[in-house]
């Protein structure tokens, strides 16, 4: 299937709208819960930052810091 990402970034006043293709981007890894092991959550090339996320199986929210 054909899964896009939408963000929205306002510079200067102005809205700049970024689509990114997820399946052209190339993953680094797949991370599970580590709760019930089963939803994953998918880390992409040069990704930085923090992620709170509910998994979807078990309903635990689990935080990930992305280096």
């Amino acid at each position: 299937g054909f899964f896009q990402k939408t963000s929205t970034v306002k510079t200067w006043g102005v809205r700049m709208d970024y689509i990114f293709d997820l399946n052209t981007l190339e993953t680094t890894g797949i991370i599970e819960c580590p709760y019930c092991g089963r939803s994953k959550a998918y880390v992409y090339n040069n990704a930085t930052g923090k992620l709170s996320s509910a998994c979807n199986i078990c309903g635990i929210i689990v935080s990930v810091e992305y280096r």
